[in-house]
């Protein structure tokens, strides 16, 4: 009887020895799992940093060159206001328009020429700050057609041509070539080269002038 209970003891003991081994290496793995998940949470937490500075940044650009744009073409201007929300695990942009306290929705709430003056400066914006050392080709598909009055065309006109024509501190142009179809007399009497599209029996001919 007192073998076979020292057979058993025995084998006890090497489960024993055999469960504190893979506890060590659990405990092991653990401490590994641990710092690797400290790692991730300190890196979580320095890439939400940067980007929360980066979108504060880029409102603050953004807002800033709109609401100029906005203000040197319209009479009463909106401001733009950028609202960075988390959604479906990714970061959308609403864009809102505020005027006298009061924030308005774009596309349903303003004038179509704000609209418009509104997205031709954030596009160029974005081209400014994006791109800021070199030239590009922005297309625009008739930019000013809601604008009324009597001087605003004009304005939005003058407009894009200082967008094509902004320079860096160097003296170096970096504003974007500007193609763009239109009816305006304003832009026509601006560009700096003009072509005409004529449907002739169903074919389009193309022409330098007007």
């Amino acid at each position: 009887m007192i073998s076979k209970y020292r057979k058993i003891l025995e084998q006890q003991k090497g489960q024993k020895q055999s469960l504190e081994k893979q506890l060590r290496k659990q405990k092991k793995k653990l401490r590994v799992v641990t710092r690797e998940l400290k790692s991730s949470e300190e890196a979580l937490l320095f890439i939400q940093t940067v980007a929360k500075k980066t979108q504060d940044q880029l409102e603050y650009d953004l807002s800033n060159l709109v609401t100029i744009g906005m203000a040197s073409v319209l009479p009463d201007p909106y401001e733009l206001k950028l609202n960075f929300s988390l959604r479906r695990n990714r970061v959308e942009t609403d864009v809102k328009f505020t005027r006298r306290g009061m924030e308005i929705d774009p596309m349903s709430g303003s004038a179509g020429g704000a609209v418009h003056i509104g997205g031709l400066a954030m596009r160029a914006s974005i081209h400014f700050i994006t791109r800021p050392r070199r030239r590009d080709v922005l297309l625009l598909d008739e930019p000013l057609s809601a604008l009324k009055g009597n001087d605003m065309p004009k304005r939005g006109s003058e407009l894009i041509k200082e967008i094509s024509n902004l320079k860096n501190d160097k003296g170096q142009k970096i504003g974007p070539q500007i193609i763009m179809v239109s009816h305006s007399k304003e832009l026509i009497e601006s560009a700096d080269k003009v072509f005409s599209v004529e449907a002739i029996n169903g074919i389009s001919e193309v022409k330098e002038g007007i």
